[in-house]
């Protein structure tokens, strides 16, 4: 269960009924970790560990997105590891995680468009509050993303 921030960003997880705040993350990876058990297979540590290092990764994504400085390196560190295992561990989920985070970016950006509560702030505001520092580079990323401009995405009925 996720509780949300006022901006719709989770703020706190509940894993096996204990509610942890986002600063535990690395204790959530390592609960991850100890699920070795899916269905009744049982997953490799190895394998484990690193579905564990890129779930992880994906929530601190989800959680940073905002920052307009967030890189593989500042992620890698926030995680424990370098940024080569970062790095591997997203190849092999066919990603890169500039790719993830542009993807987080643009998925958040497109839900306050349409978000009522958010309907007084600007296209720009939104792309700046997203994590692009460049209104020119997020039109062009939206667009090829959505398939069209933030503004007619707003515009759209549902």
């Amino acid at each position: 269960m996720t509780a949300l921030g006022t901006n719709g960003i989770p703020v706190a997880t509940a894993l096996n009924g204990k509610v942890r705040d986002n600063g535990s993350l690395l204790a959530r990876i390592d609960w991850l970790k100890s699920q070795t058990l899916v269905g009744n297979v049982v997953v490799s540590a190895r394998h484990t560990s690193s579905s564990a290092l890129f779930l992880g990764a994906c929530q601190l994504i989800a959680l940073k997105f905002g920052d307009p400085e967030l890189t593989p390196d500042e992620l890698a560190r926030e995680l424990g590891v370098s940024s080569r295992t970062l790095a591997r561990v997203f190849a092999a989920n066919h990603e890169t995680v500039m790719r993830r985070v542009f993807d987080e970016r643009l998925r958040q950006a497109a839900r306050l468009l349409t978000a009522p509560e958010a309907a007084h702030r600007s296209v720009t505001d939104i792309a700046f509050a997203c994590g692009f520092n460049d209104v020119s580079h997020f039109g062009r990323m939206f667009a090829a993303r959505m398939h069209m401009t933030p503004s007619r995405w707003r515009r759209r009925r549902p």
